[in-house]
């Protein structure tokens, strides 16, 4: 439902890649909106399609093509922005580019270029952005870093990607996001490399970010527990489509689709006793990518399946309540009605 509240709104987004092997269809036709100075949680297994679905977002999809769907941004300075139509290396989306959204990226190694310091590489965003000479770019770089708690920043910045610790590169990555206060923050696994104290920290700096000046984050995670705590509301990927969506309190309280039911069940809970029993685990993984599962692609796993419509038939998304919405035949009014 489309508001003058939303920051993003995403329709129908679907992204392949062309591969030697075949074509794999990353997401498969997601859509979602993201309001101004809220969180919207992304969970689901690795191969889901969250981190294809983020990066599209910045038009850094490639070898990805964006094949149908629109990505619809209202940036306060340009005006409402049809993402899907820039061109990728143009002066557009390059001055959109950590200035209004910005992506903390999952993987701390390979975030920074191994030739330039950590000063060059993050001073380089501000200059671009903030128009400020290079001294005092440095000295926002020292505070950024302060602010996520990286040690001794002012030595930091002279270093090279290779000479610090994998939490600490992450704790950079953070701040380079964070530098030019961007409208909207895409954080992709942001705290993986980091120890359960600085996460916290960390957690405390994008909720403080949030409140203050009104940023809207989309956060990818594992972590179904940070994401109760930092998001409003929670969105169920799996195999490249959205198969639940739904304020977070809702969902975590009574989750309709059998996938989010395996995902919750599969973390401890200090409220249950379990008296020796094992965690329930889901079985099997994720589908081949070259080759989808006909009908619902979660059908081979789900021990609900309907046989003869859920391994036949598509599931479209149904409207739980006015803010909840899943992809499953259990509740599907035709299919109901003829049981």
């Amino acid at each position: 439902m489309t508001t003058e509240n939303n920051l993003l709104e995403v329709k129908d987004l679907k992204v392949e890649f062309k591969l030697r092997q075949g074509t794999v269809t990353a997401v498969n036709g997601v859509s979602f909106q993201l309001k101004k100075g809220k969180v919207l949680g992304v969970v689901g297994e690795s191969g889901s399609g969250k981190s294809v679905t983020a990066r599209t977002l910045l038009r850094i999809e490639a070898p990805g093509i964006i094949t149908s769907g629109e990505i619809n941004f209202f940036s306060p300075k340009h005006g409402e922005l049809a993402i899907q139509k820039l061109n990728t290396t143009g002066e557009l989306i390059r001055s959109i580019r950590w200035k209004e959204i910005a992506m903390i990226f999952q993987e701390p190694m390979t975030s920074f270029g191994p030739m330039h310091t950590f000063g060059n590489q993050i001073s380089e965003v501000l200059i671009l952005h903030e128009k400020v000479n290079k001294a005092d770019a440095l000295q926002m770089v020292i505070e950024s870093l302060r602010s996520v708690g990286m040690p001794r920043p002012e030595k930091v910045i002279n270093q090279y990607p290779h000479q610090i610790s994998g939490g600490q590169r992450q704790r950079a990555m953070i701040a380079m996001a964070l530098a030019c206060n961007p409208e909207m923050l895409i954080a992709d696994e942001p705290t993986t490399a980091l120890d359960v104290s600085t996460e916290a920290q960390i957690l405390e700096v994008l909720a403080e970010r949030q409140k203050t000046l009104n940023t809207a984050i989309l956060y990818i995670s594992h972590n179904l527990g940070v994401v109760s705590n930092i998001a409003d509301e929670v969105m169920v990927m799996y195999l490249g489509q959205i198969v639940e969506h739904a304020p977070v309190d809702e969902l975590f309280r009574a989750p309709k689709h059998p996938y989010t039911v395996a995902l919750l069940n599969s973390i401890p809970r200090i409220d249950k006793a379990y008296h020796g029993q094992k965690l329930e685990v889901l079985s099997g993984g994720i589908p081949d990518p070259y080759n989808h599962p006909p009908g619902c692609k979660f059908h081979p796993r789900c021990p609900k399946v309907i046989k003869g419509v859920c391994d036949k038939i598509q599931p479209l998304q149904h409207a739980v309540s006015e803010t909840w919405s899943v992809a499953c035949h259990l509740y599907s009014t035709s299919i109901n009605s003829e049981k």
